[in-house]
Parts: C-alpha cells; sequence; structure tokens
C-alpha cells in the first residue's frame, strides 16, 4: 500500500507570535528568565535562527539534574548541534548506569535507549529494545525502536509509515513545536521527515499569512464544504481540557479534527478558534462549554454545556440533573455527555469579533 506524504508543516507565523509573546514576558519578568525557557528556545529552534544554538544550550544546561532528565538533555543538545556536549553526557550517563541499584535499573535503560536515538546510535537502540522487556512495555518507545530501524535500514515505506503517525499524533492531540515535553513529538516526527526520500522539509512555506483570519476561514469552510465547526472544553475542576471537535459536513456527517483537511491553513485556522486568543473574545459570555461555528451565518454560538461521565454519575447520584434540559452521549466521544441549551439561551459572537486588537494571530 503507497502511503502518501504527511502535509503537517511549522506555520511560521504562529512560531514568530509565540517567540515575540514570550519574549515580551521574560522582559517584564527577568531577562535571565527568559533566557532559561525552553518552548522560547524551540521557537527559535525551528525559524532556523542563528542563535537558537546558543538558547537551546542554556535551556540543556538548566535542565533538572535528575535520572529521567538525563536523556532529555542529550536531545536539547542535538537540537543545538553540540555532538561533544551529547558524548559527554552519554557517557556520564552509562557512568552512572554501573553504579545504580537495582530499583532503578529499568529507569536507566530508558534513558540509554533514547540516547542512543538521539545520538544516531541505531543498532545499540534496536539491540537494548529487543533485549530488556521493561522497555517493550512502552508503545512510544516502540515506535521510537521502529524509527531507528528505518533509519539504520534506509526503509522508506517504514519512516513514511513513521512520519504519518507522528502527524497524526500531532493533529490529534494538537501538540506544538514549542510544547516542553520529555520526548516532544515534532523531534520525532522531524526526524521521520528527514528520512523520506525526497526530505520533507517542515519549514517549507505552505501558505501565507491571512490578513483577515476570521474571514479566510470561512472562505475555506466553504470550500471544503463545511456547513459547521463544533468544539467544546469542560472544566475538570482544576483545569480546563478539551472534550471534543468535530467538523459538520455538507452530506450532513461529522468529521473528527484528528482526521485532518488535506488543506492544511484550514485545520490550523480551525484550530486556533480553541486557543486563548479566542477565549478572550468569548470569555465574557462562558470559557467552558460548547460552541458552534455556523459558516452560512458567520457567527458562533454557545449552544451548550459539556460533561464527562464522572461528571454525570456525581450529579445523578447527588440528585442534580436538570429534567428541562436534554442530556444526551455525544456521538463521536461516548465519554461526554452533551447538555443542549435552549434556543433562547443560545449566545452569539459575530466572527467579525474575532479579527481585532484581542487576535494574536
Amino acid at each position: 500500500m503507497q502511503l502518501a506524504y504527511p502535509t503537517l508543516r511549522l506555520n511560521r507565523q504562529r512560531l514568530l507570535d509565540t517567540a515575540q509573546r514570550i519574549y515580551k514576558q521574560s522582559q517584564a519578568e527577568s531577562e535571565i528568565y527568559g533566557l532559561n525557557r525552553p518552548d522560547f528556545a524551540r521557537c527559535l529552534y525551528y525559524l532556523r535562527k542563528p542563535q537558537a544554538a546558543d538558547y537551546l544550550r542554556q535551556v540543556a544546561q538548566k535542565q533538572p539534574n535528575l535520572q529521567n532528565y538525563e536523556a532529555a538533555r542529550i536531545n536539547w543538545y542535538r537540537l543545538a548541534g553540540d555532538q561533544a556536549a551529547m558524548q559527554t553526557l552519554y557517557q556520564q550517563l552509562l557512568h552512572k548506569a554501573a553504579k545504580a541499584d537495582r530499583r532503578a535499573y529499568a529507569d536507566y535503560q530508558v534513558q540509554i535507549f533514547e540516547a542512543h536515538f538521539w545520538l544516531g546510535n541505531d543498532r545499540e537502540c534496536i539491540q537494548l529494545y529487543q533485549r530488556e522487556a521493561s522497555l517493550q512495555e512502552w508503545p512510544l518507545l516502540s515506535l521510537i525502536a521502529q524509527i531507528a530501524e528505518a533509519r539504520l535500514t534506509r526503509n522508506q515505506q517504514l519512516a513514511l509509515a513513521m512520519a504519518q503517525r507522528f502527524a497524526q499524533e500531532i493533529r490529534t492531540e494538537l501538540l506544538e513545536p514549542w510544547d516542553d515535553w520529555l520526548l516532544n513529538y515534532w523531534d520525532l516526527y522531524e526526524i521521520c521527515c528527514g528520512l523520506l526520500d525526497p526530505p520533507l522539509q517542515l519549514d517549507t512555506a505552505l501558505i501565507a499569512p491571512a490578513s483577515n483570519p476570521s474571514q479566510r476561514l470561512l472562505e475555506l469552510c466553504h470550500a471544503e464544504q463545511v456547513v459547521a465547526v463544533e468544539w467544546a472544553t469542560y472544566n475538570n475542576e482544576d483545569e480546563g481540557e478539551i472534550g471534543y471537535q468535530s467538523y459538520t459536513l455538507a452530506d450532513g456527517t461529522t468529521k473528527s479534527f484528528g482526521a485532518g483537511f488535506v488543506n492544511q491553513e484550514l485545520e490550523r485556522l480551525v484550530w486556533d478558534i480553541m486557543n486563548f486568543d479566542w477565549f478572550q473574545a468569548i470569555s465574557q459570555y462562558q470559557q467552558y462549554g460548547i460552541y458552534r461555528l455556523d459558516v452560512a451565518k458567520a457567527v458562533v454560538n454557545h449552544i451548550g454545556e459539556i460533561w464527562t461521565s464522572y461528571d454525570y454519575d456525581e450529579m445523578e447520584a447527588q440528585g442534580l440533573l436538570n429534567d428541562n434540559y436534554s442530556l444526551t452521549p455525544h456521538p463521536t466521544d461516548p465519554d461526554l455527555y452533551v447538555m443542549s441549551l435552549p434556543k433562547e439561551q443560545h449566545q452569539t459572537i459575530d466572527v467579525a469579533f474575532w479579527h481585532g486588537q484581542r487576535r494574536s494571530y
């Protein structure tokens, strides 16, 4: 089966906006703090700025000197192109692992496995994975071992399959290049894309920034025959989390955000409506709830609330459910319950309001 090339690309404008926002925050707090921010260093790296290497080294030096961060620090030096520092940390890691007790053994094997991968020691990486059963318990480490195999054997189909896999994960989880994870999926995706023939350049310009993103979103929705875009957030007591996101198509069917469209401009613009800048525009109504963009009318309606099954069970046990409102499982996620508000309680936000000073797209 022939796989198509992944279409996920870096969005230079979003990287620039994020870097500028972080820089302003660091200036307001302290210059030293700003120099050590991983998200700022990553933005500069993916913008291919010459000064990125210095920032990446500083982040690597400031990472916690803890066992679980050993391989992550090697990766930071990899991004900075500092092979000497990578080798130094690797030798230190082997020395620490040799002196570790049995309790720490498995954790050190994970760190050594990841270190081999970042260093490009693919044969050693694969052999360690096959030898250590504890490594095989982690699904992500299985994917990393497959990337190492594709790199070692120059297996184009495997590299392409891995690139598609990580592109899908990034889309589904709405992961950003500047996210500060011990294992950033964009790093793995970039390595996969570099193994393709020809290599896929993530920083190749895909689109020009739209002068009016909200209007451009509507144009693209019409072009893709999208009738509505629906999304939700729910307040899980201490944090806001994404509930569900879907497109309603002209034929009446729905499509998950994670499934993606070929048109990456549309995908990025739609994702952007869930970001903080969009919620600044709608927070005067209600931050948590269900929102629906009506493409034909160019308005967003707050149409209901969303609960998890845990919320539902707890409210049912306490007798707090309101019989006046319709409460049904959401069709694309059975773990979530949708409480639709009566039409007269819908709150409407004009799309034109999005394109103003509050927007930083």
